[in-house]
């Protein structure tokens, strides 16, 4: 079976996701950390299984980026103008 594009809502930070089977993997754009969830067994994503499945995550990654660059799909980039205001941080 092939690997579906699915979106996530656990975060605030912008990520992509693939599922594979019972598995998810989360990929997070800003420091390229992943996350691997065991759907059937976690369905609240709270155990990351990436440590212990490496191989798993390998092989979702690299269906995501294979995706990725099969759409032609851009990845966010720094805006070099944006000035932080800590006047509107509180």
């Amino acid at each position: 079976m092939e690997p579906k594009l699915t979106r996530s809502f656990a975060s605030s930070n912008p990520l992509l996701s693939r599922r594979g089977g019972r598995q998810k993997l989360l990929e997070y754009y800003e420091d390229g950390m992943v996350q691997l969830f065991n759907l059937k067994e976690d369905i609240g994503e709270q155990i990351d299984l990436s440590d212990r499945e490496p191989g798993k995550a390998a092989e979702l990654t690299e269906m995501l980026h294979r995706w990725r660059e099969s759409t032609g799909a851009r990845m966010m980039e720094p805006n070099p103008d944006y000035k932080y205001d800590e006047r509107k941080s509180d």
